[in-house]
């Protein structure tokens, strides 16, 4: 018996590592027990002192013990180890600033709960699920993190992030289950400025993750054509026909890694947006969600539709049926709130009055989602179609409009302008949607904050007063 399956070994290791993390929790005044744990604004000098991998070797062990022989974790009290996990990843950034401990026991946790039907493994599960600490706090932590992450200054940062975000949402899956967790998600979308950061970079990876995954499926349904038209591709060079086979094999994997990434984040708003619209719909996302689903359900259902064809879905983990109801999910979750339908008629890439009556047609043909749902959907369209209708009777050239009434950025006419601490004049509605994605000010690359913005009084006035006197010439 290898050391790694040696259940005596594993069972003392973690009685080991059980001693070290209370330790650890000592140093910070927190206990298994504690029903409330107090953050200190200073962190503790012994704990500052400590190197991070007396933390990792923990969870690296964690990890092991739970994939070789989870059942040793029922047989050693693993409370502390558990707390200190939880600790982690809630406390403030000056306790742990090393990020990379702190995704290390996100993932842990995630393979936690991805694995938590099985019996030794449940009871860790729950124990975490069920500690105020995280009842508290984890959702808060992991919203923040999910934003976070964007930016780690590691070489390899584009890909960790979607490594991170995926485990992040695993985690809120299994959380949502639990009405405790379903409280704490509710009172985190209430803080609209940290919410709305964290939904904008889950929009940004489902606009990323199924775009790139369409893409690809698009070039396999290219190279299996190709390779269908059999007098043709044997008249191709072997060279080439080679080439197109590893494309092939490399498309179809490259689409397994991106679509579950996509899939999964698509989920995850779906049930976040199901009692609470609201942030959703906030003035700096509604516009880009509202586009992003136009887009794919017009991919998936238009007349480009036959070019995601391919021979084995399977192998691209590539299932329209179940896309195309996650779309129609969070239509109709966004419904609720009126001010979606008017940001579906201001996507000028993908809305069309035929854009809902042609997916309904499909779906209804093909017994996609319930008929409830395309109720609603084609409720939707009637409100967005009825609000371009309006919008044209009341649309105004502002094509000469003077450049200092322009956003610098847009070369939209602002209606709300704002100074920025370099001088430049933007509408707040640009500045605050590039903040979103980065800090600073476009113009010099400074940090900047929404707080830094001043309103810019007059211009405003003087932008209503010309639209107020154009609107009258033209009555």
């Amino acid at each position: 018996m290898i050391p790694l399956q040696d259940e005596n070994l594993i069972e003392t290791s973690l009685e080991f590592y059980g001693k070290v993390s209370q330790l650890l929790l000592r140093y910070v005044g927190v206990r298994p027990t504690d029903s409330e744990v107090t953050f200190s604004s200073q962190t503790p000098w012994i704990w500052r002192l400590l190197p991070d991998y007396y933390i990792d070797d923990i969870w690296d062990f964690l990890m092991s013990a739970a994939m070789m022989v989870p059942q040793t974790l029922s047989k050693r009290n693993i409370d502390d180890i558990l707390t200190l996990m939880i600790f982690v990843i809630c406390a403030p950034r000056h306790y742990i600033q090393n990020p990379h401990i702190i995704a290390k026991a996100v993932e842990v946790i995630h393979w936690l709960c991805a694995r938590s039907e099985h019996t030794f493994l449940r009871q860790a599960t729950e124990y975490i699920f069920n500690h105020r600490l995280a009842q508290d706090s984890l959702v808060r932590a992991l919203t923040k993190l999910y934003a976070d992450v964007e930016t780690t200054g590691a070489a390899t940062e584009f890909y960790d992030k979607f490594n991170i975000r995926y485990h992040i949402s695993i985690i809120f899956k299994y959380a949502w289950q639990k009405p405790a967790f379903r409280h704490s998600f509710l009172t985190t979308a209430r803080d609209e400025k940290e919410f709305i950061r964290f939904l904008n970079m889950a929009i940004n990876d489902v606009t990323y993750l199924l775009d790139e995954s369409l893409q690809l499926l698009k070039k396999i349904h290219d190279i299996e054509t190709d390779i269908d038209n059999k007098e043709e591709w044997e008249a191709t060079p072997m060279e080439t026909r080679m080439t197109k086979t590893q494309q092939l094999s490399q498309y179809e994997s490259q689409c397994c890694t991106y679509l579950p990434l996509g899939m999964e984040t698509l989920h995850m708003l779906e049930y976040l947006s199901a009692n609470e619209p609201g942030p959703f719909c906030s003035p700096e996302l509604v516009d880009r969600l509202a586009a992003v689903l136009d887009f794919n359900l017009n991919e998936l259902c238009g007349p480009n539709s036959r070019y995601l064809k391919v021979k084995e879905p399977s192998k691209c983990c590539f299932d329209p049926k179940r896309l195309l109801e996650k779309i129609v999910e969070l239509y109709c979750n966004l419904t609720r709130d009126e001010r979606f339908a008017e940001a579906i008629t201001r996507d000028e890439r993908s809305y069309r009055p035929t854009l809902f009556q042609t997916a309904i047609e499909r779906m209804q043909n093909r017994n996609i989602t319930t008929s409830s749902r395309l109720e609603i959907l084609y409720s939707l369209s009637q409100q967005a179609h009825a609000i371009a209708e309006e919008k044209l009777k009341e649309e105004m050239d502002l094509s000469d409009a003077p450049d200092e009434f322009r956003d610098p950025l847009m070369c939209t006419v602002m209606t709300d302008p704002v100074i920025l601490p370099s001088g430049v004049t933007m509408d707040r509605s640009v500045i605050t949607k590039h903040l979103l994605n980065s800090s600073t000010d476009p113009f010099n690359r400074l940090p900047l904050t929404v707080d830094q913005l001043q309103p810019a009084v007059e211009l405003k006035e003087q932008i209503d007063n010309w639209i107020r006197t154009k609107k009258n010439r033209t009555v």
